[in-house]
């Protein structure tokens, strides 16, 4: 994939397109600070939800007084809490992702990433973006971690330099496309290890994005499961390059694997091919599957969409947005 230092995402116009929506959340989350979602919560706060019987040691301020003149029984003032969502993006940055003439997968999932991470922010949500890979060494560690300044709009905690957590506001997308700019696909995927890492670094739920053309050796299904069972609510959108689903080539050819660099060589023939598409068709369709039976949301694109599209229409029609 080409440098592209001056990386532009989308224009004022598509902003303004996004600020109508928001990431849909299945589940109740408690956040921090007050924000745009509600959850079922029952705090202080200006929605009314319902009564309960007043109970000793209750706050006295919550007390319904006419209801007390009527029923001459005391019952507390129920609201519905407004809280801010945790939204998490992981954006597969691994050499596979480099793939795709003339748009790369990276450079969707980029795109992706910045405009969910414009939506959580409008609505007052807390993003942290982060990006997966490794290096070849399977022992080999994440780098040092490092500060990412954000605007005084938004937020953000201490990250790594592949990460940028908690930035909070409108005026922190500026911070969230300087660091999803200066990201280059490089090292191999390994999901359920990402998940592992993941889980030991976030402990606030929320919703977990994971964007990646899900061509890891081990698998999606353990790390997809496990952000479930940790109380998350995961959502998956495949990138993959057209020629991955449908090749066509003849002729032989020596392929090497772009995370490993291991080689492999091929004589193709109609036979070949028609085995690999069927085989490339059963991959997208069995992802489809996992997540339809663990009820989680999931968009299966190529790097060719057409990116406002994908945003307004197919990420709505999936229940990642609303």
């Amino acid at each position: 994939m080409p440098e592209n230092q001056t990386l532009e995402f989308f224009d004022s116009a598509f902003l303004r397109k996004l600020e109508a929506l928001v990431v849909f959340s299945r589940k109740v989350f408690a956040g921090r600070l007050r924000g745009e979602q509600r959850s079922r919560k029952h705090g202080a706060s200006v929605e009314f939800a319902d009564f309960r019987p007043y109970s000793q040691g209750d706050d006295f301020r919550r007390i319904d007084w006419n209801a007390y003149a009527r029923f001459e029984n005391l019952f507390l003032k129920l609201f519905t809490e407004e809280e801010d969502l945790f939204v998490y993006l992981l954006v597969d940055r691994s050499a596979s992702m480099a793939f795709g003439e003339p748009a790369a997968k990276f450079d969707l999932a980029r795109r992706i990433a910045a405009a969910l991470s414009y939506i959580a922010l409008a609505n007052l949500d807390r993003v942290t973006v982060m990006a997966l890979a490794y290096d070849a060494d399977p022992a080999g560690e994440l780098p040092p971690a490092i500060d990412v300044k954000v605007p005084s709009a938004g937020t953000a905690a201490r990250t790594a330099q592949d990460h940028l957590a908690f930035a909070r506001g409108k005026g922190a997308i500026f911070s969230v496309f300087d660091f999803l700019r200066q990201l280059r696909p490089a090292g191999l995927t390994d999901l359920r290890r990402s998940a592992r890492d993941f889980l030991t670094r976030y402990r606030h739920k929320g919703v977990v994005v994971l964007i990646s053309d899900f061509l890891s050796p081990g698998g999606y299904e353990d790390a997809l499961s496990q952000l479930a069972v940790a109380g998350y609510q995961p959502m998956t959108i495949q990138i993959l390059a057209p020629n991955e689903l449908q090749p066509d080539i003849s002729g032989d050819f020596r392929l090497i694997d772009s995370e490993t660099g291991r080689p492999i060589d091929i004589s193709t023939t109609k036979h070949m091919l028609d085995a690999y598409r069927a085989r490339a068709r059963r991959f997208v369709d069995d992802l489809s599957q996992f997540c339809k039976s663990r009820n989680i949301a999931c968009v299966q694109t190529t790097a060719e969409a057409d990116f406002e599209e994908l945003i307004l229409r197919y990420l709505r029609r999936a229940a990642l947005l609303k």
